[in-house]
């Protein structure tokens, strides 16, 4: 039997320049004909891993582990196409009973299954860490969800350090309804109107260069 696709991440990534345009973003109630809805406030603590080989990274994989007041997950990403500023890559989760933060033995099946036999050997350790002070507002056509849309303050360090080695603002459009072409309109209405540009890092890319080069 053919296995199933595994699911994808579709999302744009802009660059805030500055606090003013953040709390303008964060005031907008409406982009165009879309609606935004109420925001919902969260803190998301990640932990980036990989084996001491560096066999992950080197792949252009990110294995990581998040903590916030929804419960606790693991995820993998896979190496990034970006087309037309939208960022497209495999990405699983999995629910975790509780918060990983020194060592990480045996991989949840469905993340395994991701990175293959070779990459899946541990143990794993953390690299990076991500600290993100995130807003969330779902956004709207009508009746129908097509995309999230996040505000981050983004600090990023290294594991066991508290020195913050990076900071930055930044707006994520994903989409929730399979079809890109909402994202990719609403991208274009938010880059004319505040004049935003595109990122093409992810948190983990922009971390690995600030702590690594």
């Amino acid at each position: 039997m053919k296995r199933a696709a595994a699911p994808r991440e579709v999302e744009t990534k802009l660059s805030i320049p500055d606090a003013p345009a953040f709390a303008a973003l964060r005031a907008l109630r409406k982009v165009g004909e879309y609606q935004l809805r109420r925001p919902r406030q969260e803190r998301l603590v990640t932990r980036y891993w990989d084996n001491q080989g560096r066999e992950l990274t080197t792949a252009r994989l990110a294995l990581r582990t998040r903590h916030s007041t929804a419960g606790d997950e693991a995820s993998v990403k896979g190496p990034t196409r970006v087309r037309r500023a939208v960022h497209e890559r495999v990405e699983v989760n999995v629910a975790l009973p509780g918060p990983l933060r020194q060592r990480w033995s045996k991989l949840p099946n469905e993340i395994a299954e991701v990175l293959g036999a070779r990459l899946a050997s541990g143990p794993f350790t953390p690299i990076l860490v991500t600290d993100i002070e995130r807003s969330t507002r779902r956004v709207m056509l009508g009746t129908t969800q097509v995309a999230e849309l996040a505000l981050d303050r983004v600090r990023i360090r290294a594991p066991g350090e508290r020195r913050v080695r990076l900071r930055y603002l930044e707006l994520e459009a994903e989409d929730r309804c399979g079809d890109r072409r909402h994202i990719e309109a609403l991208t274009a209405l938010l880059r004319r109107q505040f004049g935003l540009s595109a990122s093409t890092d992810s948190k983990f890319s922009a971390g690995m260069k600030a702590i690594r080069g």
